[in-house]
Formats: structure tokens, C-alpha cells, sequence
């Protein structure tokens, strides 16, 4: 069976499946990286941005009240604390798969999903 061109599998969540890139086992830990992905970069950064806005919006406007100030600490403090809970387990998840032999680590400057490549060939 010849070594399948990564340049010939799709590029959305699903990397498989067209008869120039048939599935193997290896596509599934593709998807869920690619998911992983996503979730990190699109819906954990605005999710983040907006809690510390709100968190700076309450601190602000609630300075006379010690009640609503320290619920504004609290959620900054967790939103800070999640953060960094989240980007741990993903350094720690790339790499395992990187020590099992799935992942290249490719520490480049090019964004995070380019940091662990999973090669399927």
C-alpha cells in the first residue's frame, strides 16, 4: 500500500474518507486533535476574554461593596487558574502522544495547532 500524501486528505475535522486518503486508526487521535484544537482557540479564549471583562467590569463598579469585590477577585482568580488547568493538560496530553511515537514535536512560532503533528502515513 503506498504512503498516503497528507497534501491529499482533507483539511476540515474529518481527514478521511476520499478514495485518494482512505481511514486508518491513526485519523481518529487526527480528529480529536483537530478538536482540541478548535475548542482551545476558538472558544477558549473568547470564553476567558470576556470573564476577565466581566470580572474588571465588577471590580470597577462595585468598588464601595467588599461582597461584590471579592466575587470579582474569585472570578478572576478561577479564570486565570482555568486557564492555566486547560494549556497544562493540553502540554501534557501532546506530550504523551509525542512519547508513544504519534506526535512530532515541532516547536515553531506558527500557532498552536502546529506544535504537535500527528502523522498518519
Amino acid at each position: 500500500m503506498p504512503l498516503v500524501s497528507q497534501a491529499a486528505c482533507p483539511t476540515g475535522l474529518v481527514p478521511c474518507g476520499t478514495p485518494d486518503c482512505p481511514c486508518k486508526f491513526c485519523h481518529f487521535f487526527v480528529i480529536f486533535d483537530r478538536i482540541i484544537d478548535f475548542v482551545l482557540v476558538y472558544l477558549v479564549f473568547p470564553v476567558a476574554t470576556l470573564l476577565i471583562i466581566i470580572g474588571g467590569i465588577m471590580f470597577f463598579l462595585y468598588a464601595e461593596n467588599p461582597q461584590q469585590v471579592e466575587q470579582a477577585k474569585s472570578l478572576l482568580t478561577a479564570t486565570i487558574v482555568g486557564l492555566v488547568v486547560i494549556f497544562s493538560s493540553w502540554l501534557v496530553v501532546g506530550l504523551f502522544l509525542t512519547a508513544i511515537g504519534l506526535s512530532n514535536f515541532a516547536l515553531s512560532l506558527t500557532g498552536p495547532d502546529k506544535w504537535f503533528i500527528i502523522d498518519c502515513q
